[in-house]
């Protein structure tokens, strides 16, 4: 269990730093379509 929870953090982890750059490039485009970034990552 304390492994898949790791996985999984890390996972999720890579999934925000992803997020986060792609909002830092193109912050209007986060806050205009932020369920798109949400379908792309889930």
């Amino acid at each position: 269990m304390l492994i898949s929870t790791a996985c999984e953090a890390n996972f999720c982890s890579q999934v925000a730093d992803k997020r986060f750059q792609v909002a830092d490039m193109y912050p209007k485009l986060a806050d205009v379509y932020p369920k798109a970034w949400d379908r792309d990552y889930s």
